[in-house]
């Protein structure tokens, strides 16, 4: 017996019995017609379980040496690379995670067919062999329900941290543009050659800087041009008698004279 409201008796399509594989009880499938599409546009997101699987990380890491073998940073500009990279890796992800998908819903529709069966024997044969089948059955099922629910759940999360500071997010994606802005993919050394080592890259310029702020200084032809320069430039003197008069001492009547009248007793 299933219970359904009135308001949607009218958008029910089917209802069904599924095999009981969590608990005891059969749990129930209802197919109902919705009025419309209330989902929003969909955004790929990756699954981070898939970086669990040793085949998908091997597959990823053969896909990236085949695409950087081919486009080389001398041939585009670093940034049009980067954008190529990103969309060609993101195809190759969702390709193998729509067949790993694939494959879980026909191993779950499978088992589901098996269980059913494995059911209507054990009501016919209640024996210890269809028993422990069924029991075997639902383990599998239960296995495979509990990681859709892990998914299920990691999904959950990110969407709540999507939708979580907007203003950090904004800020870490203008950081982000900062960097790759200044990023210097490569450099020519001195010997002709282009290097793409960071290392290499960091050395050059060190160098570069060490050399152009170090004072190249040589003592003997330093003080020959020094000497060269002060013996041409004409120095004014000051004659003996002014001399002589700037360092004679002040008189009273010098200093009555170039005093202020205000100062003057």
């Amino acid at each position: 017996l299933l219970l359904v409201s009135s308001s949607l008796i009218h958008r029910v399509k089917g209802c069904n019995f599924l095999p009981r594989y969590i608990s005891d009880r059969s749990p129930v499938q209802i197919r109902v017609e919705a009025p419309e599409d209330v989902r929003g546009p969909y955004r790929w997101r990756l699954d981070p379980q898939l970086l669990t699987r040793g085949e998908f990380v091997g597959e990823i890491e053969s896909a990236i040496q085949e695409f950087f073998h081919f486009n080389h940073p001398l041939v585009s500009p670093p940034d049009m690379i980067w954008e190529a990279f990103k969309v060609t890796i993101r195809g190759k992800i969702i390709a193998l995670s729509s067949a790993y998908k694939k494959t879980f819903q026909q191993r779950m529709v499978g088992l589901e067919q098996e269980l059913r069966g494995a059911e209507t024997e054990l009501y016919k044969n209640n024996s210890a062999e269809n028993r422990e089948r069924v029991a075997s059955l639902q383990h599998d099922l239960n296995v495979l329900s509990s990681s859709k629910a892990k998914r299920a759940l990691f999904r959950t999360r990110s969407r709540f941290y999507a939708r979580g500071d907007k203003a950090g997010k904004l800020l870490a994606w203008q950081l982000r543009r900062e960097e790759a802005d200044r990023h210097i993919p490569s450099i020519k050394l001195p010997d002709g050659t282009t290097s793409f080592i960071p290392g290499a890259i960091n050395g050059a310029f060190q160098n570069y800087y060490s050399s152009l702020y170090t004072t190249q200084y040589d003592g003997g032809s330093m003080r020959g041009s020094m000497l060269s320069f002060l013996d041409s430039v004409g120095i004014p003197e000051i004659p003996v008698e002014m001399g002589e008069q700037l360092g004679a001492p002040l008189s009273r009547l010098e200093i009555f004279v170039n005093s202020p009248e205000s100062s003057v007793p």
